[in-house]
């Protein structure tokens, strides 16, 4: 198989489980062995004169097809691999699979790099995956009974209707009514405000329009940085008063690494301080039936000139 990309330079478990699943992406066969990740591993080990054993680099192999057991298991019908042995091949018709490639390439090479092989910019890339998010909370909360609703509040607010991006003022007064779970507060600040780091708000309302339903927070984070993310919506907060306890989380398109104790229990600090975390499988999960032309189109774009790209010039992040 033809190796397109260099191995990450952090080389955890999730990052050459990545790696894995972008080179099964770019192989026209659509597979990936365990040899193609063992020759430029220890290659990449005895340049730095760091060889490893057979036996280590079996160790480590092994832990990375759990890692994308794992991953099949967490993601369900939306993962767009299956495994057949040593070999982790791609299933057909991408598309499908649109939510869970899209994170793929934001977290492997970061939402800059991904600008560098399209026509997009950054901006509209995050913005991107705000869209998803709110995909991936909406498909959550949705049941037969009582519909969700759900408002994409990152700035620039993109809202159908007279004003297509309203104020801050002007939106949190229009989600106070139709969610009714809040009022808002008068401050000073409110008028400078952008979306005071509120991206996504999402609520189901029973049908006396009593306060008390579900009432749902969300903060998207695109960067590596994303764990310093995760308080951020408290600032909408005091922007509000009269509120229903709301339910807060955090998407990442990203799969943080819980191969050992230490990483599970960061997980779950993580959890504690920005309540649930919606990471790539379970975007991809709860999002499976995604489907959008402009991310498909940036996908499929960023896989063909990552294609044309030589090791060397190609960036990654570290």
């Amino acid at each position: 198989m033809p190796i397109y990309i260099q191995l990450p330079g952090e080389q955890t478990v999730t990052k050459l489980a990545d790696w894995m699943e972008i080179s099964a992406l770019l192989d026209k066969d659509g597979c990936v062995s365990r040899q193609d990740l063992l020759s430029p591993l220890k290659a990449e080990k005895d340049t730095q004169e760091d060889q490893i054993e057979q036996s280590e680099a079996d160790i480590i192999v092994l832990d990375i097809f759990t890692e994308i057991q794992r991953r099949t298991k967490a993601t369900g019908n939306g993962y767009p691999f299956f495994l057949d042995g040593e070999t982790i091949k791609r299933k057909h018709r991408e598309k499908n699979f649109l939510s869970y490639i899209f994170c793929l390439l934001i977290s492997f090479f970061g939402v800059e790099n991904i600008q560098y092989c399209s026509d997009w910019k950054t901006s509209e890339v995050t913005k991107k995956f705000e869209e998803l998010s709110a995909k991936t909370i909406q498909s959550l909360l949705d049941n037969k009974k009582l519909s969700a609703k759900v408002k994409v509040f990152g700035w620039p607010r993109r809202w159908d209707g007279d004003v297509t991006n309203p104020s801050f003022v002007e939106a949190l007064k229009k989600i106070c009514l139709e969610c009714g779970e809040m009022k808002p507060k008068n401050r000073p600040t409110a008028s400078t405000a952008k979306d005071a780091g509120l991206d996504i708000i999402a609520w189901k309302r029973f049908p006396d329009e009593l306060s008390g339903g579900i009432f749902f927070l969300g903060q998207c984070a695109t960067g590596s940085d994303w764990t310093s993310k995760l308080l951020d919506v408290k600032k909408f907060e005091v922007f509000i008063e009269d509120y229903t306890p709301p339910v807060t989380g955090t998407f990442i398109p990203h799969i943080p690494d819980i191969s050992n104790p230490r990483s599970i229990d960061e997980w779950s600090i993580n959890v504690q301080r920005g309540g649930m975390l919606f990471n790539r499988c379970r975007i991809a999960y709860l999002a499976k039936d995604w489907s959008d032309n402009w991310a498909n189109r940036l996908c499929r774009k960023a896989l063909k000139e990552i294609r044309l790209q030589s090791v060397n010039d190609f960036p990654r992040q570290n």
